[in-house]
């Protein structure tokens, strides 16, 4: 206001100086007032350019906050999926391994299905066991027992030297 107040007296005695014909007078007076329009507009710059500056600082101490939240979120986010992706590879672990136990069981349970069919198979033997099966029986018939005995006990014998071999040949094939 007493600016204004200022430039009204100023421009008032230009206007009478002007009148008067006094223009050396009207000249300073519009120069004093031209001056104080340039004081008054860059003390209202200044002024322009300080409230900038503290909204900048302000702005810059606002997102410099909001920075250090989103880091601090950020790194909790980050922890948990690694916790998180942790936990599924040790619950896939868990669940490859009960796998891979249920696939052993099954290829064991396969392996004794196998042998046993493969035993019921061979359990007549091979034509030599075959033979003395025979031989066996007819001693057993004619009451030979002693010599059926002895036979007996050469084809179990042959017997399991075959099973042997089989499972010798067989086995390389199931083992987990």
């Amino acid at each position: 206001e007493t600016f204004q107040h200022c430039m009204q007296v100023l421009e008032q005695h230009c206007a009478d100086a002007q009148q008067k014909h006094e223009f050396a007078t009207a000249k300073a007076a519009l120069q004093e007032l031209e001056r104080m329009q340039r004081r008054q507009t860059e003390a209202q710059r200044e002024e322009v350019q300080a409230q900038h500056l503290k909204e900048l600082a302000e702005l810059e101490k606002t997102q410099e906050q909001t920075l250090e939240q989103f880091n601090l979120v950020w790194d909790s986010k980050n922890q948990d999926n690694g916790a998180h992706a942790e936990q599924l590879r040790l619950t896939l672990e868990a669940w490859q391994a009960n796998e891979l136990q249920v696939y052993r069981q099954k290829l064991e349970a396969q392996l004794v299905a196998d042998e046993q069919r493969q035993a019921s198979a061979r359990s007549f033997g091979s034509r030599v066991v075959l033979e003395l099966r025979r031989k066996q029986d007819a001693l057993a018939r004619i009451k030979h027992f002693d010599e059926a005995q002895q036979v007996k006990a050469e084809a179990d014998e042959a017997l399991a030297r075959e099973a042997a071999e089989w499972r010798a040949k067989r086995g390389g094939k199931h083992r987990t």
